[in-house]
């Protein structure tokens, strides 16, 4: 994540990447449809490139990616 938020686009696409195979799981908790899902993967990345500064490296990023989806998923239903 340090790499990424500091300019690494290597980083950056492999963070994306791995995220990409985290959201559909997470959003798969709250009951949506395919489409709604595909959804909330796109706004969900979005938002990580808008907000990437804000996840602190030194604690898991797993939360708050999580957090980023489920806030995502909501707007979407």
């Amino acid at each position: 994540m340090r790499q990424s938020q500091r300019g690494c686009q290597q980083s950056y696409r492999q963070i994306l990447t791995e995220f990409s195979a985290w959201i559909p799981i997470i959003a798969s908790e709250q009951s949506l449809s395919d489409q709604q899902t595909d959804e909330i993967v796109t706004e969900t990345l979005m938002a990580v490139h808008r907000k990437i500064g804000s996840c602190n490296p030194n604690r898991p990023i797993l939360p708050w990616l999580m957090a980023l989806a489920i806030y995502k998923g909501d707007q979407v239903k």
